[in-house]
């Protein structure tokens, strides 16, 4: 597998902060850095992608509405949640409910009291009217489809990394959506 593959932006801390200190650095010098400007807005736009899928879905805040948010991590295989996507997809929707669930990486409860951690993926999507798979961890691959649709409320489920068998999300009725298509 590539180093670099397309996902929700720049996440975790060294690559960002070499890109703002680039960028500081080429305003201190009066020195154009106009590339370094648009990885920054694009990375921006694609981090938010699950966010404006799911304002679209569900407008405005709704304490009715379950969201299942799997993976708080900014990537497979580590606890950090550094410019984690997840973590800012838990920022924006604070007037909505969120189960969520990550097998490692963990959240400051003071800070997401909106957000109830489970200790499975699949006790996280049962009632929930959307699912997001925000972390691209390989146990959530293994997990039945079959099983997500008896239990979710919902038919919604964003899946940016596409984790899950589209073909099979979408025989099973789930209007799925996967990034770059």
């Amino acid at each position: 597998h590539p180093y670099f593959k397309p996902g929700l932006g720049i996440a975790g801390g060294n690559l960002e902060r070499d890109l703002v200190t680039v960028q500081s650095l080429a305003d201190r010098h009066g020195t154009e850095a106009g590339i370094v400007e648009a990885w920054q807005r694009n990375s921006r736009h694609r981090r938010d992608w699950a966010i404006r899928h799911i304002q679209r879905a569900f407008p405005g805040e709704n304490d009715q509405t379950v969201l299942a948010v799997w993976g708080f991590a900014y990537k497979a295989d580590t606890h950090s949640t550094k410019n984690s996507s997840s973590v800012q997809l838990m920022r924006a929707f604070r007037g909505h409910r969120i189960h969520a669930h990550d097998p490692v990486a963990q959240l400051d409860a003071a800070e997401f009291p909106h957000v109830k951690i489970f200790s499975s993926p699949l006790a996280a999507a049962e009632g929930a009217d959307a699912l997001l798979l925000m972390t691209p961890w390989s146990s959530y691959a293994g997990l039945s489809v079959k099983k997500l649709r008896k239990l979710l409320r919902g038919p919604i489920i964003i899946d940016p990394h596409a984790v899950l068998d589209e073909a099979q999300c979408r025989d099973l009725g789930f209007e799925y959506h996967r990034l770059g298509k």
